[in-house]
């Protein structure tokens, strides 16, 4: 009976922490997030996003707009919904940014305990925080930010059941369905695929004798959202978009990829270094490199399903892309900050491990992480004199 009741005051004693501090990083989230969120300029291709939301709420009858623009619709709607309760069409569209922000936030903490520890996941939720990639894209009425967090989610629950955490074959009908939501957001989905196979063929594939079933749920959840996309999706609209894919013409042709365009592949090179070092920032990249060092040299599964989902997309936009923009990198942004998230925790560590005192270790771990986050902050270009470009 002492046990029992030891036990259960610990429980609860972790459930309070855990949601006092989870309290915590979400006020501070939506303070950050929706502080002067519509006295920011309208960014890129928010006009047109909240321009169609507008047609879809005026009459829902409209909701399959995409079929002229080769637009995805999901955030569409979503935005849609927001303008029953929010007049102004800006805030309305980013407001939805936020709330899928939330999601990401959550999502990240929930992975990055799953992966790593349970002090590396609130790690990597003040990064998340703090970050200039999410927190720039969080405040924006474009897809990209639901596009994150849908992936995040999918994700997760793809390692819940290769890690054999979840058994029921059925819990791959909401793989499939997550995995369709994040197609039905954006076509940029397509290089989030091959990480969900990655982690099974990684991990654990299902039991032959379970695997025709969990195949055929993930298929009919995926296809809830995908096949009416492309029956209904029509090669009609601006710049020959189509339903599979917006502006097909940025792609390399195979002729062009025949001649090994090096001076191409450089150029994109540079651009994908300049867009990291500048929306995570300079500290972060320097942490992110001791995470990654870290990681390839124990080549855990862990690690390596983060490298895969943080490197392998981003080489394929690379090499086969003739452009980008660096709202298309958010994807690959979560498995960043938690590498970044454990190069913090470990520089911390290795501070401690200096001093003999606890009192001395906390503060040489917690004030490694601490002045991280601060220089971080501090080299934003969303703060005032940071002028830097936004692409």
């Amino acid at each position: 009976m002492k046990a029992d009741s030891q036990f259960k005051i610990a429980s609860t004693s972790q459930f309070c922490r855990i949601a006092c501090a989870g309290i915590l990083i979400l006020c501070l989230f939506l303070f950050s997030r929706l502080w002067n969120l519509e006295q920011f300029p309208v960014v890129s291709d928010e006009a047109m996003y909240i321009n169609l939301s507008q047609i879809v709420a005026e009459d829902f009858s409209d909701r399959a707009l995409f079929r002229k623009e080769g637009k995805h619709p999901l955030f569409m709607w979503f935005t849609a919904i927001s303008l029953q309760g929010i007049d102004d069409p800006l805030l309305a569209g980013r407001v939805v940014s936020v709330l899928s922000g939330i999601a990401s936030l959550f999502a990240i903490f929930l992975v990055g305990r799953m992966l790593y520890s349970e002090r590396i996941a609130w790690v990597a939720c003040w990064i998340y925080l703090f970050c200039p990639f999410t927190f720039f894209f969080d405040r924006l009425a474009l897809v990209e930010s639901l596009l994150c967090a849908t992936a995040l989610w999918t994700a997760w629950v793809a390692l819940k059941l290769a890690r054999g955490e979840w058994q029921d074959p059925r819990a791959y009908f909401i793989l499939g369905i997550l995995a369709g939501l994040s197609f039905f957001t954006k076509a940029g989905a397509l290089l989030f695929f091959p990480v969900i196979l990655f982690i099974f063929a990684l991990w654990k594939m299902p039991k032959r004798s379970d695997l025709m079933r969990s195949l055929s749920g993930a298929i009919l959840g995926a296809g809830l959202w995908i096949i009416p996309l492309m029956l209904f999706g029509k090669e009609i609209g601006f710049f020959s978009r189509t339903a599979l894919m917006q502006l097909p013409q940025i792609f390399m042709a195979p002729r062009e990829l025949a001649t090994f365009p090096w001076q191409h592949w450089g150029n994109n090179f540079l651009a994908m270094t300049g867009f990291y070092i500048s929306y995570l920032t300079l500290p972060l990249c320097l942490v992110l490199f001791l995470g990654t060092v870290t990681a390839i040299r124990n080549k855990k599964r862990e690690d390596l399903t983060l490298m895969f989902w943080a490197f392998f997309p981003p080489v394929v936009i690379l090499l086969f892309t003739k452009g980008f923009y660096s709202r298309y990198l958010l994807l690959f942004v979560p498995p960043l900050i938690l590498l970044s998230a454990r190069g913090c925790v470990e520089l911390g560590e290795f501070l401690s491990r200096r001093w003999q005192s606890q009192p001395a270790k906390n503060f040489w771990s917690t004030g490694a992480i601490a002045l991280v986050l601060i220089t971080m902050l501090s080299d934003g270009f969303f703060l005032p004199g940071n002028g830097s470009t936004i692409h």
